[in-house]
């Protein structure tokens, strides 16, 4: 009888216990892909999958790979970096299928082969190319599918004469319209979007191209093309800017371009700080300056950004896109672009000790007596590059009518906090623009500059050194 009864328990077990098991175990995988998925979207990290190109004739293998890889590198160079993945069991653009271990074509096989695609099928953005018969030499299609439902969102066709070519009018098309989903833009500033038109990005690809080249003048007359079709996109402009800034004896260009950035969008407390920095190069109303200084203080305040992001989400005025870039300057954990800027540290702070070291500037060239004991307590900690870069522009200001020990002490002090800025890994600085600023000239002049400058950079006096000063 025990027996019996024992084996009736161990039935029970099995036939009612194990399932509520299974299900719970099924409905517990359920919940973390939701989780995940809610995860990927909040954060804006939606991935896109590269899939194979398609090609009908046998011949056409290699070339496929090919343009498989160069379509790839070409989404890889956008700005910011998308994250491209390889979608399960297909080879990709790196000519290995996924090794999956197919198990065997049995109940559990089955259930362990769906489990795996079901839990590898997260939000992304599935691209898929083909190469398709055409009058001219080189034709693509390219279609754009929201995964994992398999929803197509977007499907158009290229060709013409050279590869290059349609491939990167394939790529504009796709990085264009994956930007504009609804996945994405919700997490895009108003100022910062771009519209259906595909040869304005085509445009902004191209001028960053010759930007890399080093052709900033062909790269402007770009920028201008592609401005003229995506007017109101603050980034070219401010990349426009950028590089006339970089250009010797153009500086005063860029100040009219950030004004009317400014203008246009004044939330954008980027495009206000570079045309502040602008002006005090440029020797601008050291008055008019303050001014401005004083504006981007308070639009920097926890209480102007806290009021800004709640603005954001009214009724009638919400807009996702400016709440997460409100609430990126209060975070540590910067999600615009995945970076971990510093322990108890975020944009805000940064920004904002630059904006008080260039006050300190400007106060100086006012003719008001500048404390800089004051602005050594600002640098102590982990102020940021910017406020770095700023202080050493300022010490290589004061250069100029002292006496040699004081004079050398300055120039020490400069170089010190270009040092850092040099060394500081987050730091978006060029040297190119240290060539051409106007607040270092001083410095290069100095004897203790020139031996520092030779050190790090070079030979100064070397006109085909790609950094010579």
């Amino acid at each position: 009888m025990g027996s019996e009864s024992a084996a009736d328990v161990f039935d029970t077990v099995n036939v009612v216990v194990m399932p509520i098991l299974l299900l719970l175990l099924v409905g517990a995988l359920w919940a973390c892909r939701q989780v995940r998925n809610w995860n990927l979207k909040r954060r804006g990290k939606i991935p896109i999958e590269v899939r194979e190109v398609r090609h009908a004739k046998e011949e056409e293998a290699d070339l496929a790979h090919k343009l498989g890889i160069e379509f790839s590198k070409y989404l890889a160079e956008d700005s910011p970096k998308p994250h491209l993945t390889q979608p399960p069991g297909e080879a990709g653009v790196s000519g290995l299928a996924a090794s999956t271990h197919t198990p065997p074509e049995t109940v559990q096989g089955v259930f362990s082969r769906w489990m795996f695609h079901r839990a590898a099928q997260m939000p992304a953005h599935a691209v898929q190319l083909e190469i398709i018969p055409s009058d001219k030499p080189c034709a693509l299609s390219t279609q754009v599918m929201e995964m994992p439902r398999r929803r197509v969102e977007a499907v158009n066709f290229f060709e013409g004469e050279c590869w290059g070519d349609v491939v990167a009018d394939a790529g504009s098309f796709c990085l264009q319209e994956i930007r504009r989903s609804p996945l994405n833009a919700r997490h895009t500033p108003r100022w910062e979007r771009w519209s259906a038109d595909l040869q304005g990005y085509r445009s902004y690809r191209d001028a960053l191209e010759e930007a890399g080249k080093g052709n900033n003048e062909a790269a402007i007359e770009k920028l201008v093309e592609a401005e003229s079709r995506e007017s109101s996109n603050v980034h070219l402009r401010l990349l426009r800017a950028q590089l006339i800034e970089g250009m010797e004896g153009r500086q005063g260009e860029a100040i009219p371009i950030y004004r009317l950035c400014s203008q246009v969008w004044r939330q954008n407390i980027e495009a206000r700080y570079r045309g502040i920095a602008a002006r005090v190069n440029a020797r601008d109303k050291p008055q008019e300056i303050l001014d401005e200084i004083k504006d981007m203080k308070y639009l920097l305040s926890r209480r102007s950004i806290l009021w800004r992001w709640l603005k954001s989400h009214c009724p009638g005025r919400k807009h996702l896109g400016e709440a997460h870039y409100w609430l990126s300057w209060a975070m540590t954990w910067n999600r615009r672009n995945g970076d971990v800027i510093a322990p108890f540290q975020n944009k805000r702070r940064i920004f904002l000790r630059a904006v008080r070291v260039m006050e300190l500037g400007a106060m100086m060239r006012n003719g008001d007596v500048a404390d800089l004991e004051k602005m050594g307590r600002l640098l102590k900690g982990r102020p940021g590059w910017m406020a770095r870069y700023n202080a050493a522009c300022i010490y290589a200001t004061e250069i100029d009518g002292k006496d040699s020990e004081v004079a050398k002490s300055y120039a020490t002090k400069a170089l010190d906090n270009l040092g850092r800025v040099l060394r500081d890994p987050r730091a978006e600085f060029a040297t190119e623009w240290a060539r051409v600023d106007p607040d270092l000239q001083p410095l290069k002049n100095s004897q203790e500059g020139e031996i520092w400058l030779k050190s790090y950079f070079g030979d100064p006096e070397n006109k085909d050194h790609p950094v010579a000063f």
